[in-house]
């Protein structure tokens, strides 16, 4: 069950991974998705049984741990893992978002005197460019820290004050 859970996270919960990458595709899509269930269980199994063999106590153990033999390697993985595989999920993150934006809006009516589906997509797509390169300015951190806190006074107002 806790290796069917890490496997889902958190597009499961909302459905919308089934449907984008799975659902869609027939039954290639569902043998997809075992298949990677079960490499991805397996490897946590793997992972599980080395943790308990050589009672390790951190990832960082670990992979010192399959790195063994070659232990300048890691540093390699590290540098690629957070130099080129998180600059990979940021691009491809912004493209879904701008993609999504667009789609949902670009029937909107705030976009109606733009002439044309082109122009409307164009237009969009600099509309939300513009706002995350703004957000990040602003530090999403801060505005998320800013944000739980006068949400915190709206909800004492909303459900304590007014009960």
């Amino acid at each position: 069950m806790v290796l069917s859970a890490s496997h889902a996270g958190g597009g499961f919960a909302t459905g919308n991974q089934e449907n984008t990458y799975f659902v869609c595709s027939g039954w290639a899509g569902l043998l997809s998705l075992a298949l990677s269930m079960a490499i991805l269980t397996g490897i946590i199994a793997i992972a599980m049984r080395l943790y308990n063999k050589y009672d390790l106590h951190s990832y960082k153990e670990l992979f010192e741990k399959l790195y063994h033999p070659f232990d300048k390697l890691e540093l390699v993985f590290e540098l690629f893992f957070y130099g080129v595989i998180l600059l990979l999920c940021l691009v491809s993150s912004a493209i879904t978002l701008t993609f999504a934006f667009v789609d949902r809006f670009e029937n909107s009516k705030v976009v109606d005197k733009v002439p044309t589906l082109f122009e409307k997509c164009c237009v969009l797509s600099a509309f939300i460019s513009i706002l995350s390169v703004v957000i990040s300015l602003g530090g999403l951190t801060n505005i998320i820290k800013y944000d739980y806190g006068y949400m915190g006074y709206l909800a004492i107002f909303l459900i304590i004050i007014r009960c």
